[in-house]
């Protein structure tokens, strides 16, 4: 009888073990993918309608998690009004220059669905510089352009996105999130000039 008891416990020990092994984050089936992605976005910088260009890309795990990077600069050209002029002791054209970048990270949501939702946050960096720019008739001269004042900043920014898988390799996500900036020390410029709602439409390639 004892030899009996035994072994029954000795089996159910062994077939509870079966099922307890060790889950982890790479057992079991695991897919990994990844994608890069040119980025346009339209914004709102220092009270100007302003476009960003600029680009993501990332590891994709499970269909489902992403851990990658990206950046953004800003493309549509600002001149500094003249209380920014006076606040920085400058009487020339001076443009605003703008970029940012950091580590994205995300989550996509029933990836296999023709039309399906993600969001993301980028957290990271980026610079603020007034650039002065000697001016040659109708045109800037590339060559003479000095940054007069400059700022290092910290940026989050989350976003929510409705995606729609193009093809087997390729989707169109349109995007709207909020750029949250902070750390802006030029004189005359804030972080409220560069915190602002943006939209974005993205265009990714590769193996979700």
């Amino acid at each position: 009888m004892k030899q009996i008891l035994l072994v029954a416990v000795i089996s159910l020990l062994s077939y509870g073990a079966a099922f307890a092994q060790e889950q982890t984050f790479f057992s079991g089936e695991v897919h990994h993918g990844g994608f890069g992605a040119p980025v346009v976005k339209f914004s709102n910088i220092y009270d100007h309608n302003a476009v960003l260009v600029g680009g993501v890309g990332g590891w994709i795990v499970n269909h489902s998690f992403i851990l990658g990077g990206g950046g953004s600069g800003l493309a549509t050209k600002i001149k500094a009004d003249n209380a920014l002029l006076e606040a920085n002791k400058l009487v020339q054209d001076v443009n605003i220059n703008f970029g940012y970048g950091g580590v994205l990270l995300g989550f996509i949501g029933n990836s296999d669905d023709l039309i399906h939702y993600s969001f993301t946050t980028l957290i990271g960096g980026g610079n603020i510089n007034l650039s002065d720019r000697k001016h040659m008739g109708d045109n800037w001269d590339d060559d003479n352009d000095i940054s007069v004042s400059s700022s290092a900043l910290f940026v989050i920014e989350p976003e929510v996105q409705v995606e729609m898988n193009l093809t087997s390799f390729c989707r169109l996500n349109v995007g709207a999130g909020y750029r949250l900036v902070s750390g802006v020390d030029v004189p005359g410029l804030k972080n409220a000039d560069f915190s602002n709602p943006s939209a974005s439409i993205t265009l990714k390639f590769g193996n979700f």
